[in-house]
C-alpha cells in the first residue's frame, strides 16, 4: 500500500485545526502526568549538573547569551515557600517539560491528522510518542535540574505548531489571524534564540524549509515585521546576558560575558566519547531502542512522500539532521552541554515519526483485512507503548535526583572545612562553578577566595580580582606569560592566604615539593615541608563508609560526584607517589578501586609503583596516567 492511499476521509479542515475531542484532554492528562513524575524526580539539593544554571539563574551572574527565560522561571519560582532553592529551580524545568508534553501531543495530532489517521487512533498514537520522549533519560536528565535545556526545546515545539498550521495544504493565506500567526513564529523563533541559540538557529532552518517545502510562504508585506519581531524578541531576550556582564559583581566571581562561554564546559577526570554523526545515532538507538528508530525511518519516508504531509516532515528530517551535523556526548557530564537542545529535539522527532509510521502500518494491517489484522494492528501499536515503557522505566533509573545529596556532601568537606579567609586556586569548570555555586547561591563561606586559574589569562577576570587581592599580580603575570603558575607566585599568595589547589599535571618538580594532601585538596606551603609532614590530612572523607562515598551509592548512583571524587583520589595518588609515599598512595588506590572498580588509572598506577618500589626509586610519575 503506497503513503498516497492511505484514507484521507477523516483529515481535519484547516480552519477547525487538530480535532478537539480526544485529543486535547489526552494532552492535557499526558502534561499532568508526565509533571507529576518529574516533580517526584526533581533535585532537592545542588547537583553538579546545574551549578552553572544555578550561577546565572539564581546568582544573576553573566554567564554567556542565552538562558533568559530558564533565569525569569527561576526568580520566580524562588518566591514560592515550598522545599530548597535547589527544587525550585528544578520546578521550572518540570513545569517546561509539562508544557513541552503537550505540545508534543499536539504536533502528533496535527501529524497524523494530515496523514488520514482517525482522530482516536492519532490521539493514542501522539500520546504515546510524547510519553516516550519526555519521560525518557535524556529529557529526564534536563527536567530534574534547574536550567536545563527542555525551555528553549519547549519554544521550538510550540513555533512548529503554529508554523504547521500555517503551511497546511487548506490553511488560508489572507485572514487576519494568519497575520498574526506568521508574527507569532517569528516572535518564537527570537525567543528560541535568546533561550539557546543553537535551539533557535534549528528552528530558524526548519521554518525555512518548511516554508519552501510547503510553497506557502508569507505574504510579502508581512516580511519587515516578521524581521522586526524576530530580532527584536532576540534582542530582548539577549538583553539580560549583555546587561549582567557589566553589572557589579562578587568580588571572587570573575566571570564576563566572555569568559564563561569559555569555561563553562568540559568533564573533570575523563574523556568523553567523541561526538560524531555515528556516536549520536548510537546513543538514540540505546535510549529509544533500534526497532522505534526504524518504525521512526518508516514514518518519515511515508510521510515525505505525500503532499500534506511533506511540510510537517520536512522541518522534523531539518532537526535529526541539525542533530546529527553538530552532536552533542550523550550524557553531559557534570555541566551542561549546549547541544542538549538539539539532542531533546532529535528524539522528540525520532518519536513523532514513530508514532507516523505504527500509524502507517496499523492502518495497512486494517486494509489489507488479513486473518488476525486487526490483532496484529493493536499489537503494532502496544509495541511502541512497551517500547515507550521501557524508555520511561530506564529514565527513571539514571535521572531521578530526589535522593542524591552528595554534591552537597562533598561542598561540606571541601569548602566548610577550609580555614578562614583561604584561598583556593582550581583549573577545572566544575569544581570552580560548585564552589561558586555554594557562596552565591547558599551563601557559604564568602571569605574564601575561589580562583579560577583558566580564567585569570583573560584580562577582564583579572581585572576583577586584582583590585581586591594584589598578591595575585604575580600569578596573574604567569599564567598570561607562559600558561602556569611558578612556585614565586604561589608562595607570595600563600604568604597572604592559606592556599589550597587543584593538581595541574603541568607543575614543575620545585612546585610538587610545596604540595600536601589535606582532605580533598592539596595544600600548599610556602617552605618545602620536611617529610614526616607531608602526612595525608583528612583522608578519612573518602573512605567507604564516609559521608561522600555512602552519599554517592545511596539514593541511586550519583555518577557526577563518583566522577569529582575518582579524580581527586587520583590526583591524591600521583602526588604521594612522587613523594615516594607508597603505602599512602595505595591507599588512595584502594579507595579509587572501591568508587570505581573498573578504572584504568588504578591498573597503570599499581604497575608503576609496584615497579618503582622494586627499583627502590625515590618517586613514581603518574600524572600522565590522569586523563584516563
Amino acid at each position: 500500500m503506497s503513503p498516497r492511499e492511505i484514507p484521507q476521509a477523516s483529515a481535519p479542515s484547516p480552519q477547525a485545526g487538530p480535532p478537539a475531542e480526544p485529543g486535547r484532554a489526552l494532552g492535557l492528562l499526558v502534561a499532568l502526568l508526565v509533571l507529576g513524575v518529574t516533580m517526584l524526580r526533581g533535585a532537592s539539593s545542588a547537583q553538579w549538573h546545574g551549578d552553572f544554571a544555578a550561577v546565572r539563574d539564581q546568582g544573576l551572574g553573566a554567564a554567556g547569551l542565552g538562558g533568559t527565560l530558564s533565569m525569569l522561571a527561576a526568580q520566580a519560582l524562588g518566591l514560592l515557600p515550598l522545599g530548597t532553592r535547589s527544587f525550585r529551580a528544578s520546578l521550572g524545568a518540570a513545569l517546561a517539560l509539562g508544557l513541552g508534553a503537550y505540545l508534543l501531543v499536539g504536533l502528533g495530532r496535527r501529524l497524523l491528522a494530515a496523514a488520514g489517521v482517525p482522530p482516536r487512533l492519532a490521539a493514542l498514537a501522539s500520546a504515546v510518542a510524547a510519553l516516550g520522549a519526555v519521560l525518557g533519560p535524556s529529557w529526564q536528565r534536563e527536567s530534574t535540574v534547574g536550567g536545563g535545556a527542555v525551555l528553549a526545546a519547549a519554544l521550538v515545539l510550540g513555533a512548529l505548531g503554529v508554523l504547521w498550521d500555517l503551511v497546511a495544504a487548506e490553511a488560508p493565506r489572507l485572514v487576519p489571524a494568519t497575520g498574526r500567526r506568521w508574527l507569532l513564529v517569528a516572535i518564537l523563533c527570537g525567543g528560541a534564540l535568546g533561550e539557546s541559540v543553537l535551539g533557535g538557529a534549528a528552528l530558524l532552518v526548519a521554518a525555512l524549509v518548511g516554508v519552501a517545502l510547503a510553497r506557502k510562504p508569507p505574504v510579502a508585506r508581512l516580511s519587515a515585521p516578521m524581521l522586526v519581531a524576530c530580532a527584536g524578541a532576540a534582542a530582548l531576550f539577549a538583553a539580560p546576558a549583555l546587561l549582567h556582564a557589566y553589572a557589579p559583581y562578587r568580588i571572587w566571581l570573575p566571570v564576563g560575558l566572555l569568559d564563561a562561554a569559555g569555561f563553562s564546559a568540559g568533564s573533570l577526570g575523563g574523556r568523553c566519547a567523541p561526538a560524531s554523526a555515528a556516536s549520536a545515532l548510537s546513543s538514540w538507538a540505546a535510549e529509544a531502542g533500534w526497532l522505534p528508530l526504524c518504525l521512526a525511518a518508516l514514518g518519515l519516508c511515508f510521510g515525505a512522500l505525500p503532499a500534506r504531509t511533506r511540510a510537517p516532515v520536512g522541518t522534523l528530517l531539518v532537526l535529526l539532521s541539525v542533530a546529527l551535523v553538530v552532536p552533542g556526548p550523550a550524557v553531559a557530564v557534570l555541566g551542561p552541554s549546549c547541544a542538549a537542545v538539539l539532542r531533546l529535539l532529535a528524539l522528540a522527532a525520532l518519536y513523532l515519526g514513530a508514532a507516523l509510521g505504527v500509524a502507517a502500518a496499523a492502518l495497512l494491517l486494517l486494509r489489507l483485512q488479513v486473518p488476525l489484522g486487526r490483532a496484529a494492528a493493536v499489537l503494532v501499536v502496544v509495541f511502541l507503548a512497551s517500547a515507550v515503557a521501557l524508555s520511561s522505566e530506564q529514565g527513571g533509573f539514571e535521572a531521578d535526583r530526589s535522593g542524591q545529596f552528595a554534591a552537597e556532601e562533598w561542598t561540606d568537606e571541601a569548602l566548610g572545612a577550609l580555614p578562614p579567609h583561604a584561598a583556593v586556586v582550581v583549573h577545572s569548570p566544575r569544581l570552580a562553578w560548585r564552589l561558586w555555586a555554594a557562596q552565591i547561591v547558599q551563601a557559604e563561606r564568602p571569605d574564601v577566595a575561589v580562583v579560577a586559574a583558566p580564567l585569570l589569562r583573560r584580562a577582564a577576570a583579572a581585572s576583577y580580582l586584582l583590585p581586591a587581592e594584589p598578591v595575585l599580580a604575580p600569578l596573574v603575570r604567569d599564567l598570561r606569560l607562559v600558561g602556569r603558575p611558578s612556585e614565586a607566585a604561589l608562595a607570595a599568595l600563600a604568604d597572604a592566604r592559606p592556599l589550597y589547589l587543584e593538581l595541574d599535571p603541568g607543575f614543575e618538580a620545585r612546585l610538587v615539593a610545596h604540595l600536601g594532601v589535606d582532605g580533598p585538596w592539596l595544600r600548599f606551603v610556602p617552605q618545602a615541608p620536611a617529610a614526616a609532614d607531608r602526612e595525608p590530612r583528612r583522608t578519612e572523607i573518602f573512605a567507604a563508609r564516609g559521608r561522600i562515598v555512602s552519599a554517592i551509592s545511596s539514593g541511586g548512583r550519583d555518577e557526577d560526584s563518583a566522577v569529582v571524587v575518582a579524580h581527586i583520589l587520583k590526583e591524591q595518588a600521583a602526588v604521594l607517589s612522587l613523594f615516594g609515599m607508597w603505602e599512602a598512595a595505595r591507599g588512595a588506590l584502594e579507595r579509587l578501586e572501591h568508587l570505581s572498580p573498573r578504572d584504568s588509572f588504578a591498573t597503570g598506577a599499581r604497575l608503576r609503583l609496584a615497579y618503582a618500589e622494586q627499583r627502590r626509586d625515590r618517586q613514581a610519575e603518574l600524572r600522565d596516567l590522569l586523563p584516563y
